[in-house]
């Protein structure tokens, strides 16, 4: 009885065992999160390629991770078409994260795997598009071989970014919006409307766009044709896109920055969609020397960027910005001169545009954040979102010519981009995985013990 107290008294004292960050059998390079691969698709135009492997009992298995999954030429060339998810069934389940041990099953079953290696290739939806099983002799060349073989005849992710084909809907957002344009003005407030830039190629025709649609909707298939799959002349590529934007520019009657706009927008989305390493190259190139022309070009992309970011990413409250107190009521009283009102524009219509520049910047570190495992990277990449925060609020501050917020608006700006901040974070949070989840989570923590110490001092 005493040995048997004595050895549950040292059970006891021992420290319980925990589930490690990433699962044991998942090689660098390879991910084991399948919802944020399936994103990760989405964005970049890529299929998803699982690997079903059994680490601690299939020898096979070992043989395909040692010979070809965990070899770096194998993940360099795959990594240009797939995003790589290891999902490890092994019998020792203690091998396995959280995260695996009760996703992996799932899939398993899902995808009816009955033996072992096995390699199911979906698209970002997680629909099956192809699949291989087996041990193959010969490395990551030979594998890779194989793998283009049972992906013959299927249709690649289309160069804009997302699973659809290009679609007419598509197509307008990616060119300038003239609405706006048509009445002369940007409106950035109910109190305070910005002129973007002159209205002289503007007439009833092209403002109703209806032509320009219509002329647009016809090139939709032949586009599609044209990047249908991923090889192709990457030359020949550019240039169809371009005799596209030239019969557009035509059209609506575009003068120079417009044109500029929409071939750098247009352009900016095709480099993030291309299948082919050689065309993305060739429409990288393409947009930089576009860049070159015009001084707002990252207020182009910038724009781009947003349209990009997932539905899920509340920015309004980081870009929300209102007309000073003063200028308001100047503006409503009738005491602003023409010279005061053209600054005040003009400083609005800077302040609109850092305002995109800025939420642009926290989309990009958020997406960064959610991708981050270790507490480094964690840290680093909250570092990035606090300076992108701090933009927002600092835009949506800053003078409109010679009027100023007062101390009680900025401090109504800061809170609600403390706010937005937080409601972010919320969202991300669920998702981060390892080391990287504490540190978002006391993040939080810290974020809302200051919101509720805020809205304390202002009831006081």
């Amino acid at each position: 009885m005493k040995i048997l107290l004595i050895l549950a008294l040292v059970l006891a004292a021992m420290p319980a065992r925990t589930a490690p960050a990433v699962s044991l059998g998942v090689p660098d390079g390879w991910t084991e999160d399948v919802a944020k691969a399936r994103r990760q698709a989405a964005l970049q135009g890529k299929f998803v390629f699982m690997a079903f492997s059994g680490s601690d009992w299939c020898g096979w298995c070992r043989r395909m991770d040692q010979e070809v999954f965990s070899q770096s030429d194998f993940i360099r060339k795959a990594s240009r078409k797939y995003v790589l998810v290891m999902i490890d069934c092994p019998q020792n389940k203690s091998r396995l994260s959280e995260l695996a041990a009760t996703q992996n099953p799932d899939l398993a079953r899902q995808y009816r795997i009955v033996g072992y290696p096995s390699m199911v290739i979906t698209d970002s939806k997680g629909r099956k598009v192809a699949s291989l099983s087996g041990y193959t002799k010969g490395g990551p060349p030979a594998f890779l071989d194989k793998l283009d073989g049972a992906m013959a005849g299927v249709k690649w992710p289309t160069l804009f970014i997302g699973e659809n084909p290009v679609e007419q809907g598509d197509l307008i957002p990616l060119f300038v919006e003239r609405i706006g344009e048509c009445k002369g003005e940007l409106a950035v407030d109910d109190e305070l409307a910005v002129s973007r830039r002159p209205v002289k190629s503007l007439n009833a025709r092209n403002c109703d766009m209806i032509a320009v649609r219509s002329r647009l909707y016809k090139l939709v298939d032949e586009l599609n044709a044209m990047m249908e799959g991923a090889g192709g002349n990457p030359a020949a590529h550019v240039r169809t896109i371009d005799a596209l934007i030239k019969v557009y520019a035509k059209e609506a009657k575009l003068d120079k920055e417009e044109l500029l706009e929409t071939q750098i927008r247009l352009w900016f989305r095709l480099s993030k969609g291309f299948q082919s390493p050689d065309v993305r190259k060739e429409a990288e190139a393409k947009l930089a020397s576009l860049k070159l022309q015009t001084k707002n070009a990252e207020d182009y992309i910038a724009g781009e960027e947003l349209r990009l970011a997932p539905e899920w990413m509340e920015l309004d409250d980081l870009g929300a910005w209102a007309v000073p107190k003063k200028l308001r009521m100047a503006a409503s009283e009738g005491r602003l001169n023409d010279k005061s009102l053209r600054s005040a524009q003009a400083e609005a219509l800077k302040t609109a545009r850092k305002m995109q520049l800025a939420k642009a910047a926290v989309a990009n570190a958020a997406i960064k954040l959610m991708d981050c495992e270790t507490a480094a990277e964690a840290k680093k990449s909250l570092a990035r979102l606090d300076g992108a925060v701090a933009a927002c609020e600092k835009s949506g501050t800053s003078a409109l010519g010679k009027f100023s917020y007062s101390a009680n608006e900025k401090q109504a700006a800061k809170e609600r981009v403390l706010a937005g901040y937080i409601k972010l974070l919320m969202a991300i949070e669920p998702e981060i995985n390892g080391d990287a989840a504490p540190v978002v989570k006391a993040r939080l923590a810290k974020l809302k013990a200051l919101d509720a110490s805020m809205r304390t001092e202002a009831a006081d």
